[in-house]
Order: C-alpha cells, then sequence, then structure tokens
C-alpha cells in the first residue's frame, strides 16, 4: 500500500474504520472484490495515473519474485511460499503489465521466481502459458538482453512440458534455448548450466545413462563456476540417480550423500526430500527394504509438511512400492490411490498410469488376474506413449507375470523378451533378472530344458 499507492498507516486505518479494508489478524489489509472493481473503474478514468500506479505494482511485486525465489531455495521456503499464494492474484498481474510493455529487465527479475512457485504448486498449464506469452513477444528479437530472456523462458517452458510427459516438446525447447546462447555477448553460464541439467533428466528417462552422466557432469562444473551450491546439489542428485540406474549402488550413495549434506546446511526442506528419495530408491535396491520404506516416510512427511504436492504425489508413490516389496500391500494400495488423485488433479497421465499399473499388481498377488490384466495393460498404452522406458518395462513386467500364472506361455514369452529387451539397453537390474528368470520359466513350461537353463 506505501509503495504501490503512495499510503499512509492513518489513511489506512481511517479506511478500516469506515468497513471499507479489512484489516486481517496476519497483517495485511484486505480489499472486497465489489470494491476493489469499483476503484479499478475510477483508476481507468485517469490513464496517466492508472500506468503511474500499475508501473510501481509491477516493480514492486517483481522485486518481491526476485526476493521470493532465493527464499525458496533455504530455510525461508515455507514462508515465501505462504506468501506468494496469497498474492497470487497480484504476481499475475504484475508480470501481464510487464509482458504487455516488453519491460525486459523486470521480467527477467522475475523470471525464476514465477516459474518456481508455478512448478512448486503443480501448475504446469500456468506456466507454461505464462512462458508463451513472452516467448512469442520475444520471438524474433536480435537484442541480447531479450535473446538471452528468451533462452531462460525456453528453459522453463521445458521444465513445464517434462511434467506431463512432453518429452519431445522439452527437447526441442532445450536445443533452441542452447543455441540461442551461443555468441552471446553475455554472461550465459547460469541458464546454459540448467539446460543442461534438464537434458541430464530428459537423458535419464530415456535411459541414455552414458549422455545423462556427461549432461549433469557439465552442469555440476558450471554451478561450482558459479558457487551455486542449490542448484551443485540438484546435480548431484542427478548423477546419483544414474549412478543407481547403472546398479553402482556405493557411488549411487556417495552422490546422494554429498547432495543431502549441501541442502541440510541451507536449508532446503524440498531439496531434502529430493536426496531422500534417491536415498531411498538406492538402499531399496541394494536389499534394505526396511530402511528404504523409514526414508520414504521422512521424505513424504516434508513434502506434505510443504504442501508440494506434485512432490507429494511422486513421494506417496515411492512409499508404497517399498510397502509393496515388505509385503503391505493393503496400506500400499491406500498410498497409490492418493498418489493417483493428486496426478488426476494435476492432469498427470504418466503418474496415474504407473499406480494403476502397481494397482493392478497387487490385485494378481491377490488372485484376481483378469483385472490385474486389464489394468495394467490399460496403463501401458499411456506410459508407451510417454516415452520412460523403466516405467514402460515395469508395467510390461507385471503384464508377463500374470500371463504366466495364467499359463498363456506365447503372451509371457513376448512381454518378458521385451523387458529383458528394455533393460539391456538402459540398465541390466532387478527388473531385467526378473523377465529372464520368467523366459527360463516359459522355456521349462515348453519343454526346453536346455533354454530353461540358460535363462535361470
Amino acid at each position: 500500500a506505501q509503495q504501490v499507492a503512495g499510503a499512509v498507516l492513518h489513511e489506512l486505518r481511517a479506511l478500516v474504520d469506515r468497513s471499507l479494508v479489512l484489516h486481517t489478524a496476519t497483517g495485511r489489509y484486505e480489499i472486497h472484490e465489489l470494491l476493489r472493481q469499483f476503484a479499478d473503474e475510477k483508476m481507468a478514468a485517469s490513464p496517466a495515473a492508472s500506468a503511474t500506479i500499475r508501473e510501481r505494482h509491477c516493480a514492486h511485486f517483481t522485486a518481491a519474485l526476485e526476493r521470493w525465489e532465493l527464499e525458496l531455495k533455504d530455510s525461508r521456503q515455507m514462508t515465501a511460499l505462504q506468501e506468494m499464494r496469497k498474492d497470487a492474484e497480484n504476481i499475475r498481474a504484475a508480470w501481464q503489465w510487464a509482458v504487455e510493455h516488453r519491460q525486459v529487465a523486470k521480467l527477467g527479475q522475475a523470471l525464476d521466481g514465477i516459474c518456481r512457485f508455478y512448478h512448486w504448486r503443480g501448475r504446469y498449464q500456468e506456466g507454461r502459458v505464462t512462458c508463451k506469452a513472452v516467448a512469442s513477444a520475444l520471438d524474433a528479437t536480435t537484442q541480447t538482453d531479450e535473446r538471452l530472456l528468451l533462452a531462460r523462458v525456453l528453459a522453463w517452458e521445458s521444465r513445464f512440458c517434462l511434467e506431463p510427459g512432453r518429452v519431445s516438446v522439452a527437447a526441442t525447447r532445450l536445443e533452441r534455448c542452447l543455441n540461442l546462447l551461443e555468441g552471446l555477448n553475455a554472461d550465459t553460464r547460469a541458464v546454459k548450466a540448467y539446460a543442461l541439467t534438464l537434458m541430464g533428466w530428459l537423458a535419464c528417462d530415456a535411459g541414455d545413462n552414458e549422455n545423462a552422466q556427461r549432461l549433469f557432469q557439465d552442469s555440476l562444473s558450471l554451478w561450482q563456476t558459479l558457487g551455486n551450491q542449490w542448484a551443485e546439489a540438484h546435480a548431484l542428485t542427478g548423477l546419483g540417480q544414474v549412478a543407481w540406474s547403472r546398479n553402482a549402488y556405493d557411488k549411487a550413495r556417495e552422490l546422494a550423500e554429498g547432495g543431502l549434506a549441501i541442502r541440510q546446511a541451507i536449508g532446503d526442506k524440498r531439496g531434502i526430500a529430493d536426496s531422500l528419495m534417491l536415498m531411498g530408491l538406492i538402499t531399496a535396491y541394494a536389499g534394505q527394504m526396511n530402511k528404504s520404506v523409514r526414508l520414504r516416510q521422512k521424505m513424504v512427511a516434508i513434502l506434505e509438511e510443504l504442501d508440494d504436492r506434485p512432490g507429494a504425489a511422486d513421494g506417496l508413490f515411492a512409499l508404497a512400492t517399498g510397502l509393496v516389496w515388505l509385503g503391505r500391500n493393503t496400506e500400499a494400495q491406500s498410498l497409490f490411490r492418493e498418489s493417483m488423485a493428486i496426478h488426476e488433479d494435476l492432469g498427470s497421465s504418466e503418474g496415474i498410469a504407473i499406480s494403476s499399473a502397481f494397482l493392478g499388481w497387487i490385485d494378481a498377488m491377490h488372485g484376481s488376474y483378469e483385472p490385474a490384466r486389464i489394468g495394467i495393460e490399460g496403463s501401458l498404452r499411456t506410459l508407451r506413449e510417454g516415452g520412460q522406458p523403466r516405467y514402460t518395462g515395469i508395467a510390461i513386467l507385471f503384464c508377463g507375470m500374470v500371463a504366466l500364472v495364467e499359463r498363456d506361455f506365447a503372451r509371457a514369452k513376448s512381454s518378458m523378451g521385451e523387458v529383458a529387451g528394455i533393460y539391456d539397453k538402459i540398465g541390466q537390474n532387478d527388473e531385467w533378472v526378473v523377465a529372464t528368470a520368467s523366459l527360463g520359466y516359459v522355456a521349462l513350461a515348453s519343454g526346453d530344458i536346455t533354454g530353461a537353463q540358460r535363462y535361470l
């Protein structure tokens, strides 16, 4: 009120006394929507005054977004998130004004804050719209500052495309981002490092571990040069994920613990949850199931405290899979359904599909083979379109195991052969072992003793 409207305290008190403005218990001043609209009409009658006020409003909230973005990375993140939620409409209005008036400096100041807020809240569609508005305005620019901003926008747009599984769109945006950075007379290291980190996750999800390793390592080197510990921890987590995919569990644990130590030092609770997610995977695949579940429970508690809905959906799924490994299927079913409900709200078809596949697998373990097969096959169609081979392989594995117990050996052989082929490419792991052993059972049932012995 002071910075935008030039209000002073006694004026605000007078408005409160007349019930024109409400002073809330949190210390904020609020106005009824009808009064706000009336005031907006009055302001519109004075275009020059209106422009001045909106410019001040834009300046105030773009500066706030810059501050909030930094706070979202450390121990102040919960407070920052609450403040941003309360000012969501102010944030949107300030951003829109800056876009309409092509205020590159203010857009650059606010970009990371507004995009991180939308990503944290799972508002991917709003994030894409936010980025596209700027990308369209700057599409043909030749100005250095505008090209740098456009590159940053494209990197963020790719991030919003990753979550709903628009992998090819994300890859295209990142490629254009890096092309824009070529030859720019500006410090492009942070933008390049961010793009490389995202490309590393794309490669990791596609099972291209060698390329993912290189991309994460290149981004880590740049972040270390820039002294950005928060981003350095993210790159270490990526490298840990690659090591896990290669079954190098000791190396994966070392990298995960390195990222966790940084996040604990700077107070990044959201990042700590990411590290716990990876450590839960590592301990599970190393056979420490109870420890894995404890790590995942701690992770879910953090994400729920932070009201991170996308993170909570993934965390609940991870915890549910750990409970399945321990035979606690009833608890797991409940968590899978919670995860699915969040993914439905977020519009994530892949998230829904993988939880649905695991629910089908639980049905199969309880002897309900036909509903299991129908559910898993439905999930598999979505997962094949998404382009993430690891989860696709798991769903095919479930299909093959249902076929095996139903003694449909031709279908079991086809499914297990496909699974083995997927994990031959992205790294032989537990799923590869189960698929190959299952091929041995199929051979045995067919009287192929030699083949069964070879597979087993």
